[in-house]
């Protein structure tokens, strides 16, 4: 059970005591689908943590899981999360990166325009018409 993540040990209590998605509706008044959500570990289509966390510590009670094991589980998720949003952030800090030019291109290409306009005003100046 220690390294168990939470939404198995909720569904695995569940489906032990034989319980269904619409008794927990009933007797608890957690709709069906985010039992579901719970049971499946969708833990971002939550709109709300604080709504995900409530509803994990009240179907857990439910269920009679101590609530050492319910609080473990939720920071397991919090870390995870945390883990996640922080890898995004680096990824997206590197697309930030790759697309940003590097100065020597821009020099490059001031050079350039400077050459080019230089032989431009060269040949209008210079060429016999």
């Amino acid at each position: 059970m220690a390294n168990t993540p939470i939404n198995e040990i909720l569904r695995e209590k569940r489906i032990k005591k034989g319980i269904t998605l619409e008794q927990v509706f009933y007797e608890v008044h957690i709709p069906s689908k985010f039992v579901r959500m719970i049971e499946d570990g969708a833990w971002d289509k939550f709109q709300s943590q604080l709504h995900m966390k409530g509803f994990i510590r009240l179907y857990g009670k439910y269920l009679d899981i101590p609530a050492s094991v319910i609080e473990e589980g939720i920071r397991v998720i919090e870390k995870n999360k945390e883990a996640e949003e922080k890898k995004q952030d680096e990824t997206e800090e590197k697309k930030k990166e790759d697309r940003i030019v590097p100065k020597e291109y821009l020099y490059l290409l001031f050079i350039l325009i400077v050459i080019f306009g230089i032989l431009y005003f060269l040949t209008l100046y210079f060429l016999p018409e």
